[in-house]
């Protein structure tokens, strides 16, 4: 059976054959191993009654030497604490409710945020091992596993392209947090108006239908200038975070979440449509946020935050928090035709996502 649609929607993933790219990127990948346990009792360093975000402790290792893993999740594996300080992972902890027999059952999962490489499976499981060990708690079983791995920052969808990508093929992951969910769904909605206003159009006039300009005005609506500047940010992030020691990254976050609440959370959401997005849509509300973290957190990440963006910050990070290059197309090949550029912007003008 042959199909001939007017348009391609891809929601292959991150990694789709089927989407050109923009140019050239090196992704960071965020790497975690969870598990749906059943245990006796709640940890007494966690709330019972609450979700624990991020613990980087490296307490649960010895301060010198290795240890050998007992292969509860993996294979037996050495472990040391300066290698968990230099790569860190953090354990998120979420209550879910009673499980059989009278226990707790909870939701334990060890995470790297970002790295370059992949950080192994394996490391995250025995890491996860050594940390419940170290809390006390007795796994008597588990319900349910959890393997994540999620590219971040990687290159977006070159506009010379019918293929629509959505998701992760369309790039839209934080580049810093690895959240995709919301901003899937939102993402979502803005192309699929785009798309059903193309399709209203050779409906009404099927001759007139350009499958390129109905194309090109859905990445117009998609990945808008100011997406792509606060997309700039969040990239800057991501290759900050993934460099830093567990001493900085824990520096990071307490400067971070005392930041106040439509400032972390508007980072967090970063797209349009979303919470306190707003708090970061343009140029200068960025570079306000940006200040004001850098004043929050201890002097190692001053420096490391000031040495980052003038080693690597690049054109990205800098028109990003300032006024300048801002006109730039964003895609490394050549841009698109007049005729299909002047279609798009027509298109788009007028319209409300």
């Amino acid at each position: 059976t042959q199909v001939h649609p007017k348009l391609v929607v891809d929601a292959s993933g991150s990694k789709s054959t089927l989407t050109p790219r923009a140019g050239e990127a090196s992704p960071g990948f965020q790497i975690a191993y969870g598990i749906l346990a059943e245990i006796d009792v709640f940890p007494k360093d966690y709330d019972e009654g609450a979700m624990l975000f991020m613990d980087f402790r490296t307490n649960y290792l010895p301060e010198s030497g290795s240890v050998t893993t007992s292969g509860e999740f993996c294979s037996p594996k050495q472990l040391s604490r300066a290698a968990a300080e230099a790569f860190p992972t953090f354990m998120y902890a979420m209550p879910m409710g009673d499980g059989s027999d009278g226990r707790k059952k909870v939701f334990f999962e060890e995470t790297n945020l970002v790295g370059r490489p992949p950080m192994e499976f394996d490391e995250c499981r025995a890491r996860l091992e050594l940390r419940l060990r170290h809390l006390g708690i007795r796994v008597h079983s588990v319900v349910e596993e959890e393997n994540c791995y999620i590219p971040m920052g990687t290159a977006l969808p070159s506009v010379q392209n019918r293929v629509l990508a959505l998701g992760g093929a369309a790039g839209t992951v934080h580049a810093a947090t690895g959240y995709m969910f919301c901003r899937g769904i939102a993402s979502s909605i803005i192309l699929a108006k785009s798309i059903s206003r193309s399709l209203a159009q050779a409906r009404d006039d099927p001759a007139a239908f350009d499958a390129d300009a109905a194309a090109a005005a859905a990445y117009a609506t998609l990945w808008t200038k100011e997406c792509r500047l606060q997309r700039d940010f969040c990239v800057f992030g991501g290759e900050f975070l993934m460099t830093q020691p567990v001493s900085n990254i824990r520096g990071f976050f307490t400067g971070f979440f005392n930041l106040p609440e439509e400032d972390w959370m508007g980072f967090l959401a970063g797209w349009p449509g979303l919470p306190n997005n707003e708090a970061h849509s343009v140029w200068y509300k960025r570079l306000g946020f940006g200040v004001k973290l850098w004043l929050l957190v201890p002097p190692s990440v001053k420096f490391a935050l000031a040495y980052a963006a003038v080693r690597y910050g690049g054109v990205g990070f800098f028109r990003s928090v300032l006024p300048v290059a801002q006109d730039s197309t964003f895609d490394e090949q050549p841009p698109p035709p007049r005729p299909m550029v002047a279609a798009a912007e027509k298109a788009v003008s007028g319209a409300r996502l």
